[in-house]
C-alpha cells in the first residue's frame, strides 16, 4: 500500500481575509527569496518553484521568519540562475507575496476547540495549527471545562517553538 501525502493548503481569498484581523497572527509580506533548484527542474521553471514553496507551506521558514502558508504574485528576479563551485543545484531569487503566521508570545488570538480533557484544551487555529490550553496549576474553576468540542476560544499565546517538525504553540484562556 503506498503512503499517502498529506498536503497543508491555504485558500488565498482566506488568507487575504485572515490579514486584514488584527488577531490573526497572518502577516503578508513582499519579499526576496533565493532557491536552490535541481537541473530537472529547467524544463518549467514556474510551476518548479511553485512546487518547490508548495512543499514548505505550514512549516516554519527562519528566512521568511515564520510558517509559509502561501504565497502569490511570483516574480524572477534574474533570468539566469547560478552554479556554486561544483554543486549541480541552480540558484535563483525570486520575489513573492508570502502569507506567514507568526504566532508570538503575548499576542491574543482564536481557536477551534478539538480536544478537551480536564487538565487540557486543545484547538486549531486557521483549521490548522494545533494549540494546547493547558490547566494552570492551583486553579479550581478554570474556564476551559465549559468550553465544548467546536466552539471558539480566545487565549493569549504564552510559548512558542518551532524548532521540531511541527510547530508547537501553548496558550492561556482568557476569560
Amino acid at each position: 500500500m503506498k503512503k499517502q501525502k498529506f498536503t497543508k493548503t491555504f485558500n488565498l481569498k482566506h488568507l487575504d481575509k485572515l490579514i486584514k484581523e488584527d488577531n490573526s497572527c497572518v502577516h503578508l509580506h513582499k519579499m526576496k527569496h533565493h532557491i536552490a533548484l535541481h537541473p530537472y527542474h529547467l524544463g518549467d521553471l514556474t510551476n518548479s518553484v511553485k512546487d518547490i514553496l508548495n512543499k514548505r507551506i505550514g512549516k516554519f521558514c527562519s528566512r521568511l521568519g515564520g510558517i509559509l502558508c502561501g504565497y502569490k504574485n511570483i516574480k524572477f528576479l534574474s533570468e539566469e540562475g547560478h552554479i556554486c563551485d561544483d554543486s549541480s543545484f541552480i540558484h535563483i531569487d525570486i520575489q513573492a507575496d508570502f502569507f506567514i503566521f507568526k504566532p508570538s508570545i503575548g499576542k491574543v488570538i482564536e481557536g477551534v476547540v478539538s480536544k478537551k480533557s480536564k487538565d487540557h484544551v486543545g484547538c486549531l487555529v486557521h483549521n490548522i495549527f494545533n494549540v494546547s490550553l493547558p490547566r494552570p496549576k492551583h486553579v479550581e474553576n478554570w474556564i476551559g471545562q465549559t468550553l465544548i468540542p467546536n466552539s471558539e476560544v480566545k487565549f493569549k499565546i504564552t510559548y512558542t517553538n518551532f524548532k521540531g517538525k511541527l510547530p508547537y504553540i501553548t496558550g492561556e484562556i482568557i476569560e
